[in-house]
């Protein structure tokens, strides 16, 4: 068992690690298919020195660990986000393979899902942008369960993506006419219809509670620390919105056992 265990975080790493190349290498302009590619070309290098990085220094966690965070040419800082990644897909595979070991299905849709609301949430702090096609998959997906097993009723799903398009549809639309500016962007009504296939139009208010709750609490603590500098500057809404769904997603899987 401890092998076992031992191989899910090393894979469950080194699938983190490619997510953080998926998010560094994700550009607005650049298409689908030239973001793929983009994940196995050029090779990887350090981007303040441009040296190469060597294979040994690719290995999830230790490497970072080994280096301290640091490029082994020039010894300039990396930056967290690496790490971060690399954690936060062994502890998922590990949660999954412990919890759901009983329902491999169950544990397959929920990591592919956890992956793709971990790209958008970290895209969307970054260039403020849900890109259509990772909204696009997790809608995809959600509706694909329906082929191997039934979670929730087709009446459900289909009226939580439409709830959660129609519902964000009508706030954003509402604050700009009030407001004369954009509130929410388009990725986040597609995001919440997808949420609402993957959990049904039940959960939608308790996803859009505690998205909004949480968003107001990062607000008011970035105003505090960085003292009002930035009170007039948006806060993305994507990663709340993906944090509140992933957490209904696995708490109606727990629940379901």
């Amino acid at each position: 068992m401890l092998i076992i265990l031992l191989t899910v975080t090393a894979l469950g790493a080194a699938l983190g690690s490619t997510l953080a190349l998926a998010c560094q290498r994700y550009s607005p302009t650049a298409s689908p298919s030239d973001w793929f590619r983009a994940l196995w070309t050029p090779p990887s290098r350090c981007m303040l020195c441009r040296a190469p990085i060597l294979w040994r220094d690719k290995i999830p966690l230790i490497s970072w660990l080994c280096l301290q965070g640091r490029c082994r040419a020039c010894r300039q800082a990396i930056g967290v986000l690496p790490l971060l990644f690399e954690l936060t897909g062994a502890l998922l595979c590990l949660m999954l393979v412990i919890v759901f070991n009983a329902c491999p299905l169950t544990a397959a849709f929920i990591l592919v899902a956890s992956c793709l609301l971990l790209l958008l949430a970290v895209i969307d702090q970054r260039h403020f942008l849900l890109p259509d096609v990772l909204t696009g998959a997790l809608l995809w997906l959600g509706l694909s369960r329906f082929f191997f097993a039934v979670p929730l009723s087709v009446t459900s799903a289909v009226g939580g993506a439409v709830a959660g398009y129609g519902s964000l549809w009508l706030l954003a639309w509402l604050y700009r006419q009030i407001k004369h500016q954009e509130g929410l962007g388009n990725g986040d009504i597609k995001l919440f219809a997808a949420l609402g296939i993957w959990c049904g139009w039940q959960a939608l208010p308790w996803i859009a509670l505690i998205a909004s709750v949480s968003a107001l609490l990062a607000f008011a603590v970035r105003a505090i620390i960085h003292k009002r500098l930035y009170m007039n500057s948006p806060l993305p809404f994507g990663p709340f919105l993906a944090a509140a769904g992933w957490g209904m997603i696995v708490l109606q899987s727990l629940i379901r056992l």
